[in-house]
């Protein structure tokens, strides 16, 4: 900012959903544009599902799913500040949560916990597990852990929405990762589609990291 305050927040619209911006504590620059696409892609499927909206952050993917006629969502995040934001973009867009929609828990142990085939779509979108090539087997084994309950656990017929933030992690890599967690969970998996940032992301072809974002859409037989 070249001149005045910065203020505590600020709304944006988009697709016709409002959604506040916390400049001052939240993650990144506060509102993940990134993903702009991929909540329309996901919504597209969230009609009269059971979803699960991991690392949900301000929930922004939930509401969205909320939005397309989702039955039963709960957003997960360890955050009470993240979930704090998400009840304040629920209150802007008079979007009344349903009974424990805002959960405050650990990703991995609350995949650990809940109970087979109970939700038919889920979405795992977590921080970024490396920045460097020194923890990047650490990294690995996170993705996969995470990948593999949830694989383990959806419904058949459910759709997974997995992502990856980590530059380090090109979309190679994490197929393979989803590959060897889809193996050890004895599931069949389809890859529905790939997923990126959106457009307004451009690429660069001599630095690599910038293909950051990537992402599946895969179908759980």
């Amino acid at each position: 900012m070249l001149y005045g305050e910065v203020p505590e927040e600020v709304i944006v619209e988009e697709y016709g959903l409002k959604y506040a911006v916390d400049l001052h504590g939240g993650q990144k620059t506060g509102f993940f544009l990134d993903q702009r696409e991929n909540r329309q892609i996901i919504a597209r499927h969230a009609a009269g599902r059971t979803a699960l909206n991991c690392y949900c952050y301000s929930a922004t993917m939930g509401l969205c799913m909320r939005n397309a006629g989702v039955q039963t969502l709960h957003n997960v995040d360890l955050s009470e500040g993240a979930l704090q934001l998400a009840a304040r973009n629920y209150s802007l867009n008079e979007v009344v949560p349903g009974e424990d929609e805002f959960l405050a828990a650990d990703v991995k142990r609350f995949l650990g916990d809940m109970p087979a085939d109970h939700y038919d779509l889920i979405v795992l979108d977590p921080p970024k597990f490396t920045a460097s090539k020194r923890t990047i087997d650490a990294a690995i084994k996170g993705y996969k852990h995470i990948n593999m309950v949830a694989l383990k656990k959806i419904k058949s017929g459910g759709l997974l929405f997995t992502f990856s933030c980590s530059g380090l992690v090109d979309m190679e890599l994490f197929r393979k990762i989803i590959f060897y967690a889809a193996k050890d969970a004895g599931r069949d998996v389809r890859i529905v589609r790939p997923l990126s940032a959106d457009l307004d992301h451009s690429l660069s072809i001599y630095h690599r990291e910038n293909e950051y974002l990537k992402g599946l859409m895969l179908y759980v037989v």
